[in-house]
């Protein structure tokens, strides 16, 4: 059961990566993409040393938190994401064609 849901989670988490560099890609100038990919790949760097060491941590100190410190930090995101990133001007037209085609 663990491995087909690990292997679950695989599948699903497996686009995040280039859907995550393509919205930076539509969401920066053309002079400023190589500054976001550059934080992108800091962070890609990081992630694997500090997260378990800090989720080590959080274990060891208080039985529980791990699983539910997610919670915040997901809502923090997801707000902050929702004020901060919009639709690139050529999905706004193009959706609004798509629709009427629709019809």
């Amino acid at each position: 059961m663990l491995i087909g849901c690990r292997v679950l989670q695989g599948l699903a988490g497996g686009g995040l990566q280039p859907s995550s560099q393509g919205v930076l890609l539509d969401a920066f100038p053309a002079e400023k993409q190589g500054s976001a990919m550059t934080l992108f790949g800091i962070a890609a760097l990081l992630a694997p040393v500090v997260g378990p060491t800090l989720g080590g941590y959080i274990t060891d100190t208080s039985a529980g938190a791990d699983f539910y410190i997610n919670v915040p930090v997901g809502l923090v995101a997801f707000f902050f994401c929702y004020a901060v990133v919009s639709d690139p001007e050529y999905f706004e037209d193009g959706a609004g064609e798509a629709s009427r085609n629709c019809r």
